[in-house]
């Protein structure tokens, strides 16, 4: 038994290292496999978003139209709403990104809990994103 412990105590150095390794491999795993799901989940979001934007680069007054929970500066019924208003791109990417914020909410709620959206404000920068690298391109070829 002493035999023993005297192995361990020789060696105490390199099984502290292989603990610590351990814990660093495991730290790492989970850091990664938490940023895979938010890319998942932005995948699945730019999903939803994609076919809003396409729809709303044309015919931004029937993406209104369909928002149940319209934003205050584009609710007509709030404040007088001008055309130019919604037509700007300010304007669309705001009703893209309430439509998105409503239909994730009712579709795919985890998804917004992962990504930490909790109004269609905070919707708006991945729209944006999803816009510009997705939508725009895809226009410009058709």
């Amino acid at each position: 038994m002493s035999n023993l412990l005297d192995i361990i105590l020789q060696n105490i150095d390199k099984i502290t290292a292989i603990i610590l390794a351990l814990a660093a491999l495991i730290t790492t795993i989970i850091v990664q496999y938490k940023k895979l799901l938010k890319l998942l989940a932005e995948k699945d979001i730019a999903a939803i978003i994609s076919p809003i934007a396409a729809e709303a680069e044309t015919k931004p007054m029937n993406i209104l139209s369909s928002i149940i929970n319209k934003p205050l500066e584009l609710d007509a019924t709030a404040q007088a709403v001008s055309p130019t208003q919604i037509n700007s791109n300010d304007g669309k990417a705001l009703i893209v990104a309430t439509k998105a914020f409503e239909t994730a909410q009712a579709e795919k709620p985890n998804l917004l809990k992962r990504l930490g959206i909790k109004s269609a404000a905070d919707m708006i920068p991945i729209v944006t994103t999803v816009y510009q690298g997705i939508v725009k391109p895809i226009l410009k070829r058709s």
